[in-house]
C-alpha cells in the first residue's frame, strides 16, 4: 500500500534540530497555529531535542532516528499541531486507513485520549496557540494512553469526500472536553506531551467481489459454452475463473 504522507517518520530534515520548531528543521511538516511542535532526532545539536534522551524524557524512535512531540494539553486550551500536505488529493468514496504510533513523555503529569486527525481540503493556520475548532474525522480509540515505555498504535479510517489534501494531528477539543487523567506521582509538568512517529494514510478500499447477473449455457456441457454477464454500474472489469472438482484453477479470463 502506498503511504500518502511524505516524511512519514520525521526523518527528512533541512538541518539537525537545535531549536524546538518543527518548521525550522523538518521537511514538509509545519505547525497549524503559532504554538511550537517539536522534532527530536539523534542528530540534534542541542541535547534538549536529542534521541533517546531529551528535555521531555527518554524514548527511542519507533521508526528511524526521529519523532515529533506535541502538547495535547498545556493549560488555557493551549495546543500544538503538526500539519502536512499529502502526496495526492483523496478520492471521493474511497476508504482510507490511518495509523500512527504514540508514546506519553516522561515529564507529563496528565494523559489524554484526544490524539486526533483532521483531513482538510485547504491548508490551515490559526494565529493563536489555542485549540483549532474543527471536527476531526479520526480519533484515538486505544485505551492505553499512559505508557511512557512502549509505543502504542492509533488507527482508524475514513470514507473520503474527495477534496482532502492536508492532514493535521493534535487535540481539537477544549480542556473541558479533553478527558484528561491526572497521573499522581508522575512527571514534573502539568500537561500532556505525546511523542508521535510513523504516520501513515493509505487507500484501503476493498475490491468489489460481488457476482453480477451471470449465466451460461448449455449446462451441462463438454467445455464449450456461452457466458452472459453484467458487471454492474461503474464496474469496469472483473475476472471469470473455473475450478475443477478438487478446487484446481483450470481457466482464468479477464472480463
Amino acid at each position: 500500500t502506498t503511504n500518502l504522507v511524505p516524511n512519514w517518520s520525521f526523518e527528512d530534515s533541512t538541518e539537525c534540530p537545535n531549536s524546538q520548531l518543527i518548521n525550522d528543521n523538518c521537511k514538509f511538516w509545519f505547525s497549524a497555529n503559532t504554538a511550537n511542535p517539536t522534532r527530536y532526532s539523534e542528530c540534534a545539536t542541542n541535547s534538549l531535542f536529542d534521541v533517546p534522551t531529551n528535555s521531555v524524557g527518554f524514548q527511542y524512535a519507533f521508526n528511524g532516528k526521529s519523532y515529533s512531540g506535541l502538547d495535547l494539553i498545556a493549560g488555557g486550551n493551549t495546543r500544538e499541531y503538526v500539519e502536512i500536505k499529502l502526496n495526492s488529493v483523496l478520492v471521493n468514496n474511497k476508504k482510507y486507513c490511518f495509523e500512527l504510533w504514540y508514546s506519553l513523555c516522561d515529564i507529563s503529569m496528565t494523559a489524554t485520549p484526544k490524539i486526533q486527525v483532521y483531513l482538510s481540503p485547504d491548508s490551515i493556520f490559526h494565529s493563536s496557540i489555542t485549540f483549532l475548532p474543527y471536527q476531526p474525522q479520526i480519533s484515538n480509540t486505544n485505551p492505553n494512553i499512559t505508557d511512557t515505555l512502549n509505543w502504542q498504535k492509533m488507527e482508524g479510517s475514513i470514507s473520503a469526500l474527495g477534496n482532502e489534501e492536508f492532514l493535521i494531528i493534535g487535540n481539537f477539543a477544549p480542556d473541558t472536553q479533553s478527558s484528561d487523567t491526572i497521573l499522581t506521582g508522575w512527571g514534573t509538568w502539568g500537561g500532556s506531551h505525546y511523542l508521535i512517529d510513523a504516520v501513515r494514510l493509505y487507500d484501503c478500499t476493498q475490491p468489489d467481489t460481488n457476482v453480477y447477473e451471470i449465466s451460461f449455457f448449455p449446462n451441462p456441457n463438454n467445455g464449450n459454452f456461452t457466458l452472459n454477464y453484467n458487471l454492474g454500474e461503474n464496474i469496469n472489469s472483473g475476472s471469470f475463473k473455473i475450478y475443477d472438482a478438487i478446487g484446481k484453477l483450470v481457466y482464468d479470463e479477464k472480463l
